[in-house]
């Protein structure tokens, strides 16, 4: 194993989450920074269902960073203007069929 690439999980790693998640500093933190090792997944997902963003390197930080809570916003927005634009398509296509004589199918 390449300790330079991966820092691997640990015996109590899941522990160690639930006293990071007990501290104060976690209490009040509105946000953090966490790295993508194997041991620090649980508190990723501790994190995620908290609803407490962070932003997270890709391993090695080749590809830049991950923001959880920007994922989430660009997941709400697309959705949104998928129902808006479907919509649309909606209203056009009754006031073609309006123009034509036809009637939709409700």
């Amino acid at each position: 194993m390449n300790f330079a690439e991966v820092i691997p999980d640990f015996d109590g790693s899941e522990d160690a989450t639930d006293r990071v998640i007990e501290s104060e500093a976690y209490q009040n933190s509105r946000f953090a920074f966490i790295t993508p090792d194997n041991c620090l997944a649980h508190l990723r997902r501790r994190m995620i269902e908290d609803s407490k963003p962070f932003v997270m390197s890709t391993y090695g930080i080749y590809r830049g960073f991950l923001d959880y809570g920007m994922i989430w916003t660009v997941a709400a927005v697309s959705v949104l203007l998928s129902v808006l634009f479907y919509q649309a398509v909606v209203i056009v296509e009754r006031r073609v069929l309006r123009r034509l004589g036809m009637a939709t199918a409700e």
